[in-house]
């Protein structure tokens, strides 16, 4: 078969191999893997590559769903505030102390809760700045305050909980405070560490910054004691000048370790769906680590890798957790991408676990299939 100068690689990687198709359980999962920026045409491929496995009976995890999985269980991106929220939420929190000053509680809650949406909306960008983060801290501590002056004791105790676990290792401004939210805040501290929750971060590689919930802990492998039971977000930034992903960490009685691959970390992209994005300027070998790491996340059973490994490369195979190729194809391209009638060759091949012509170098193949090459 004679490839045209835009090819598509697709590759399913199984995780568990079952003798027989029809004998194949489990989810599956399409995931886009690119060196560089993703074409306009895969999310079409995506969803076409999804459609086709459905018709052979495969429950396939559909691209968004799969991204709002893999966020839920793995980690998102990290969120910025824009300059005009963020000025927004000073301003509800400015008005919200002079409506307590007033005793304008009504006037306090509505400002208290708007700040409280922004500030949530991105709490890890906010509290990476400390002066911000003590801002944050103290307006959450405005609410305590407007809960005891209204008699509600008992949720004023429970916000106080949450101040404790929205801004983490942050002395409140005593100033700013009534004694008795401060001791109500310092009282929810001690009854959240009473507990003994521990969190350790470890990450690949070691000597990188940690933020939790966007605040400065240390650097891995780091040991952390002074956190209530909560979740958090957990960064690891090894280059001091990205972002880190953010991993949702519930922290509880006794050890909960986080493991951070900061490679895998700058891989994944959970926007606009579920993909793997690799350097532009390097043939990379870890499609298939990657792939059964999404795998162990979601769960999937199985991965389909619809990549663009070259400008002028395209195969389709099937790779099981032991290595073996089981299942390849050719698929021909144009700038809009691969037809649905190549794709539905293509995806038929794999299910039968067929090979047909592969036109990419043996370097080529093994850069894709064996990891660190």
């Amino acid at each position: 078969m004679k490839c045209s100068p835009l090819l598509v690689l697709v590759t399913s990687l199984a995780l568990a191999h079952v003798p027989g198709a029809s004998a194949e359980v489990g989810d599956w999962a399409v995931v886009p893997a690119t060196n560089g920026e993703m074409p306009a045409f895969m999310e079409r491929v995506v969803a076409d590559v999804t459609r086709e496995l459905e018709r052979y009976g495969r429950h396939v995890w559909h691209s968004h769903a799969a991204a709002v999985r893999f966020q839920e269980q793995g980690s998102s991106a990290a969120v910025g505030i824009a300059k005009d929220a963020l000025e927004k939420w000073d301003q509800h929190s400015r008005a919200a102390i002079r409506a307590l000053t007033r005793g304008d509680h009504a006037t306090a809650f509505s400002r208290l809760d708007q700040a409280e949406r922004l500030s949530r909306s991105a709490t890890e960008d906010i509290n990476r700045s400390p002066e911000r983060a003590l801002r944050v801290l103290d307006t959450c501590l405005y609410k305590v305050r407007a809960l005891l002056e209204t008699d509600e004791a008992a949720s004023a105790a429970a916000h106080a909980s949450e101040c404790v676990v929205l801004v983490p290792n942050v002395e409140p401004a005593t100033l700013m405070h009534p004694p008795r939210v401060l001791a109500l805040y310092q009282r929810a501290r001690e009854q959240g560490r009473a507990r003994a929750a521990t969190l350790v971060v470890e990450s690949a590689p070691p000597g990188c910054i940690v933020r939790v919930n966007g605040v400065r802990f240390g650097e891995t492998p780091l040991k952390i004691t002074t956190l209530s039971v909560g979740e958090y977000g957990v960064q690891v930034e090894c280059d001091g000048t990205g972002r880190g992903r953010i991993h949702s960490t519930k922290v509880g009685p006794g050890t909960t370790k986080q493991v951070v691959d900061d490679r895998f970390d700058r891989t994944v992209r959970t926007e606009p769906i579920l993909r793997l994005e690799y350097p532009r300027e390097r043939r990379n070998g870890w499609r298939a680590n990657d792939a059964r790491d999404i795998a162990e996340l979601l769960p999937a059973h199985t991965i389909v890798i619809v990549s663009a490994l070259t400008a002028d490369t395209v195969a389709v195979g099937l790779v099981t957790q032991t290595g073996s190729r089981q299942g390849c194809s050719l698929i021909p391209a144009t700038a809009e991408g691969p037809s649905r009638e190549a794709l539905a060759v293509a995806i038929r091949r794999l299910i039968e676990g067929k090979c047909g012509d592969v036109s990419v170098s043996r370097r080529d193949t093994a850069a894709l299939f064996n990891p660190g090459i």
